[in-house]
């Protein structure tokens, strides 16, 4: 029982740090799309799905961590990792998309290739896109921040950006 509770703690830990920078930054992202729609019709995300879409993100990142090529170049220089990570990442959460959607749609009584098609249709719009740069800008961030932390170290990144 005590390894069982000393790992979940772990996880918990781990999913904490990546789970409060993609909610801030997903609630970055819902920000700037509002100010792009501003005065227009158009209904964007709210906040708190942005939270909730910043959580899942984290959660499909750490279940992709796990997979064993992902860490593919660790004695390399950083740019190495960073430029291996980021297109796995964003297909990762490109495909968590896709699938979200055409799950709800299936549950909704579509067949399987209306249910696709309707899937697909958000990423045709240029919405989608400016969203995408935003999430790609966003994991090259996260991905310098969390490869400098491995190299210097937990403690010393935090002396480094908070001081004592």
């Amino acid at each position: 029982m005590p390894g069982r509770r000393a790992r979940v703690e772990a996880e918990v830990r781990k999913l904490l740090g990546v789970a409060v920078f993609f909610a801030l930054a997903s609630c970055l992202v819902v920000f700037s799309d509002k100010l792009l729609v501003w005065g227009s019709q158009i209904k964007t995300a709210t906040f708190a799905t942005a939270i909730v879409a910043g959580l899942i993100i984290a959660k499909v990142l750490l279940l992709v961590d796990m997979l064993p090529f992902v860490d593919a170049f660790p004695d390399r220089p950083l740019m190495y990792n960073i430029a291996w990570k980021a297109p796995i990442y964003v297909t990762a959460v490109l495909a968590f998309r896709y699938l979200e959607r055409l799950i709800h749609h299936l549950f909704a009584g579509e067949g399987i290739a209306a249910a696709s098609t309707l899937a697909l249709q958000p990423f045709t719009q240029p919405t989608f896109w400016a969203t995408g740069i935003w999430i790609v800008v966003l994991f090259l961030v996260f991905l310098a921040a969390r490869e400098l932390s491995r190299i210097l170290g937990k403690d010393r990144m935090r002396l480094i950006f908070f001081g004592r």
